[in-house]
């Protein structure tokens, strides 16, 4: 697990379990992390799939692309969508600062 990973994000409607697919397109680890010059502070790509509980459930789809600080923490950068169980489409934002 990276340093600053969380796999649980609290919205104020609901749990977001966070998880990266593991077997997706861009590698084993679900993510792939980019640095320059062999320094901790860099950039990542990853996607995944899970599920969101409470008063807004379903399934979520995402995609993020954060920046990983010279202390090895991930401040996300994350773009998704939650396919409700009554067929609504809800699209979210979490960013990190």
């Amino acid at each position: 697990m990276a340093a600053g990973y969380r796999s649980d994000v609290r919205l104020p409607l609901s749990i977001f379990r966070w998880g990266y697919d593991e077997d997706g397109r861009v590698g084993a680890d679900g993510y792939t992390i980019v640095s320059s010059y062999g320094s901790e502070e860099g950039i990542a790509y990853g996607e995944g799939r899970r599920t969101a509980t409470g008063r807004i459930e379903g399934t979520a789809v995402w995609s993020n692309y954060p920046r990983r600080r010279t202390d090895g923490r991930m401040m996300p950068n994350v773009r998704g969508l939650i396919a409700t169980q009554d067929g609504a489409s809800i699209l979210f934002e979490f960013a990190g600062e």
